[in-house]
């Protein structure tokens, strides 16, 4: 047995290890050798093997013989090597990706006009054209390809300042540039391109390309990949369990392998299997980000194809979700990896992430339920017309400092009353007044019945008639 760990969690770029899309890559094959090459989005969850995908027809174009038809230039450019994203940047990093790939390939050396300005993409234009007429020179048939990984990253806040200007401009560009015979695109992108590509602006890329979804590898493929990279046998009881934990999904698949072997490169057993999905468990970083993409009609269909025994057709799923969207939504959960389609029937893929996600919305219900006793209380005295009192403070509690503070206050003011003219006595009485409209206010507000603001304008109000009942109580003296 190899002394490397032949499994990886990464995009596969070896041949050697990759396995399976031979289905997909024959679509792509016949779409690139037509006389007009026909562009293809390829669409799939995290983790799913676009990006492989993507290196694998770069390594297969690159191995084509010059004499077989047309020669076919692959360009690969991943839109998160890019730090900073506008248009200016897109077009400069696509032109210096296509360059360093007729090199690599021919090694051409190409030079380009320095003294191009205005529209970012009609510059792009005006390079491609002189890259296409030095390269036709030397290399007979010439086509470019190119493959333009991670879309999303034209989504989200891009899309309105960006990404639907890319966008348009590349339909464009494979239908209306004079390019577009020897030029093609390959995308890859999740849920948003899905959607974005398709949207009513114009004629945009999804009406004039061919559509791939990724989904998980079928059984067989799953094998191949479990088996052909080791040297010796492997237990078939090891090789069904794999396969019943990842459900195919070549990303878990590879994680399991990876570090079973690590666990023992010898002979790996069911009791490596149960460590290695043990510590995916526990890094499930990778099943929240496919959580995060579900919406509530793709957890009830998941929830349903849980709960039954069997594949299901597209129509059982329709009785038990009310929905015209049910067949978006098992596609997006079939090219996320979480759901498998076989003989139109639908079932759920791979148990390492059912248990993971049933044991999750577990969870949630059960905290929903212990919050409900509080919540039906709450509404039970909203619904008496009563308000709560239980947080109101008492005058003997809260409010024990105000009132001794009334007593000291109007007594004092007895006493002083009989020692000095009656007039005086007045006095006590509109101390007792202003002194009695201070307590309760600060009642009020000890009791938050009163905020900050209205307790400053009662205040406000009790001195500003204070000099009226002084007035009032002259005139009766007099």
């Amino acid at each position: 047995m190899t002394s490397v760990n032949p499994y990886t969690t990464k995009a596969v770029k070896k041949p050697s290890m990759f396995f399976g899309r031979a289905g997909e890559m024959e679509t792509i094959r016949r779409c690139l050798n037509l006389p007009n090459p026909r562009s293809v989005i390829v669409i799939g969850g995290r983790k799913i093997g676009k990006t492989s995908l993507l290196y694998q027809i770069r390594s297969q174009l690159l191995q084509m013989p010059e004499d077989d038809g047309s020669t076919l230039i692959p360009v690969y450019f991943d839109l998160y090597e890019l730090g900073s994203l506008n248009m200016p940047v897109f077009y400069e990093h696509l032109v210096k990706k296509i360059v360093s790939s007729v090199q690599q390939y021919k090694d051409l050396s190409i030079s380009l006009p320095t003294d191009l300005t205005g529209d970012p993409y009609q510059v792009f234009l005006q390079h491609m054209q002189a890259i296409y007429h030095q390269c036709s020179v030397h290399i007979a048939s010439v086509k470019f390809v190119f493959l333009l990984d991670e879309m999303e990253r034209l989504l989200g806040d891009n899309w309105e300042s960006l990404g639907k200007d890319i966008a348009s401009n590349l339909r464009h560009l494979i239908n209306n540039s004079g390019l577009h015979s020897f030029i093609a695109l390959i995308i890859t992108g999740f849920r948003g391109v899905n959607d974005h590509s398709m949207e009513d602006i114009g004629s945009m890329l999804g009406n004039d390309v061919t559509w791939i979804r990724l989904g998980v590898l079928t059984e067989t493929e799953c094998r191949n990949l479990i088996t052909v990279l080791l040297s010796s046998e492997v237990q078939e009881k090891v090789v069904d369990t794999v396969y019943e934990l990842s459900g195919g999904h070549p990303f878990i698949t590879q994680h399991l392998m990876q570090q079973a072997w690590q666990l023992d490169s010898k002979n790996i057993t069911l009791v490596d299997i149960s460590h290695a999905s043990q510590q995916f468990n526990d890094e499930v970083s990778v099943f929240i980000s496919w959580e995060q993409k579900f919406e509530e009609l793709d957890i009830a269909i998941y929830q349903a194809l849980a709960r039954s025994e069997a594949p299901v057709k597209l129509g059982k799923v329709r009785e038990q979700v009310n929905s015209d969207s049910v067949k978006d939504a098992l596609d997006f959960l079939c090219y996320t990896g979480v759901v498998f389609k076989q003989d139109k029937k639908y079932a759920i893929a791979g148990r390492l992430f059912q248990d993971w996600f049933l044991q999750r919305t577990s969870k949630e219900q059960k905290t929903m339920e212990n919050s409900k006793p509080s919540q039906e209380a709450d509404a039970v005295k909203l619904s008496s017309g009563k308000k709560d009192t239980t947080n109101v403070r008492n005058p003997w509690g809260s409010g024990s400092f105000y009132l001794t503070a009334l007593v000291v206050v109007v007594l004092l003011f007895l006493v002083v009353a009989k020692v000095v003219h009656p007039v005086t006595f007045s006095l006590v009485v509109i101390g007792a007044i202003l002194a009695i409209s201070v307590i309760g206010a600060l009642q009020l507000k000890q009791d938050q019945q009163l905020n900050q603001e209205n307790f400053l304008k009662l205040m406000a109000l009790t001195f500003r008639y204070l000099p009226t009942l002084i007035r009032g109580k002259k005139n009766n003296t007099q």
